[in-house]
Order: C-alpha cells, then sequence, then structure tokens
C-alpha cells in the first residue's frame, strides 16, 4: 500500500514557489507540489541512522474536510520514545475504509523498520 517512490513535482520549485510563496519564506507551511492521485496515496520514507524511523505522508480528503497527514513509525525500543507520532494542518476526516487502510499501513511500516 506504500509507495517508496519520491512523487513527481508537476511543475518547478521556482513556479511552485512563486505560487505559493508561504511554501519558501513560512516555518510550517507545506504547499504538496504533485499531483492529486500521489496527494492522496500513501507515500512513505525510510530513514535509518540513530533516529531509525519511517516517514508516512498522506493527504486526506472527505466532504469539506481536507488534511496533509504525516506519521512518524518508531520501533520504540525503549518506554520513553512514542512508536506513532501524527501531525497535521487540520482535522483529520476519514471512512472506516479509511481507518482500516491506515491501520494497514501502520503494520507495513512496522514491517519494514
Amino acid at each position: 500500500m506504500i509507495n517508496w517512490n519520491k512523487p513527481k513535482k508537476i511543475r518547478s520549485t521556482e513556479e511552485h514557489n512563486a505560487i505559493y510563496s508561504s511554501d519558501s519564506e513560512v516555518a510550517g507551511t507545506y504547499v504538496p507540489n504533485m499531483s492529486d492521485e500521489d496527494m492522496e496515496s500513501w507515500k512513505g520514507k525510510s530513514i535509518g541512522g540513530n533516529d531509525r524511523r519511517i516517514e508516512l505522508r498522506k493527504t486526506f480528503r472527505v466532504a469539506t474536510y481536507y488534511a496533509q497527514v504525516l506519521i512518524v513509525i518508531r520501533p520504540g525500543d525503549d518506554e520513553e520514545t512514542p512508536n506513532i507520532l501524527m501531525s497535521t494542518n487540520g482535522k483529520i476526516a476519514m471512512t472506516f475504509e479509511m481507518w482500516e487502510e491506515l491501520k494497514e499501513v501502520i503494520e507495513e511500516a512496522k514491517r519494514e523498520l
């Protein structure tokens, strides 16, 4: 379910930043530069080193709700390290089907750690 390939940009960085100036100048903002199909798919990135983790990104769209979500999965080798961290830029709305998919994607990411 997780796409491990980096999504293709739909416009150059220069063109994107000219349209969405907050993306290049305001800390903590993010405007995806990818197709709707890529935004709504599960994108994964495996990161090694001292802070080994899987980062998952997806845009959730249900009715009038729209949220970009980042989920970080860590092995949590000790009680002080949380296994799952979720960040979003708004309310996350999902159907029961999306909820089941979320659980499957987290299981897939755990297997990759």
